[in-house]
């Protein structure tokens, strides 16, 4: 039998952030927002979905500082088999904050994500994973891009220590 749902987190963040500025020294700052996501849930007998929509102060990865992180997620898995099933998520993310504001240099990223990939389940403790991973981001405030391709397979074991 297939389940929907939807889920809404909302609340507020208070920041104070310490960093330094070239030529200047240490810096603090302090700001308030609000931070949440909203999430529709998709439970199905062989496949699962969902889409999130989300805000909240993240790092920003590949500067010195953080960012607010508006971001859409999607992702979908699909059993083919028994031990056999398929995954495919997918993400755009804009990563924004102002020269002074959470780090010492404006930033404004946006960034796309795909990864399509497939998990066998040999027992139930042991499993393969394959899966491939491409990145794009745009750097706006110099106008360059970068690209990230990465592919992994993983092979794990699970044992009950406490039964």
């Amino acid at each position: 039998m297939a389940e929907q749902e939807g889920q809404l987190n909302i609340g507020g963040r208070y920041t104070h952030s310490e960093f330094d500025v070239p030529g200047v020294g240490s810096t603090t700052t302090k700001d308030s927002g609000v931070v949440g996501d909203a999430s529709l849930l998709y439970t199905g007998e062989r496949t699962n979905a969902s889409f999130t929509l989300s805000q909240n102060l993240e790092p920003a990865y590949g500067s010195s500082g953080a960012s607010v992180r508006t971001a859409a997620i999607f992702s979908v898995s699909r059993r083919f088999w028994q031990t056999l099933s398929g995954t495919l998520s997918a993400g755009y993310y804009v990563n924004k904050s102002d020269a002074g504001q959470y780090s010492f240099q404006t930033i404004d990223q946006r960034s796309a994500r795909i990864r399509p990939g497939i998990r066998w389940e040999a027992t139930n403790n042991v499993f393969l994973e394959a899966a491939y991973e491409y990145n794009r981001v745009n750097y706006r405030t110099t106008d360059t891009d970068a690209d990230r391709h990465l592919a992994f397979l993983n092979l794990s074991l699970r044992y009950p220590v406490i039964e």
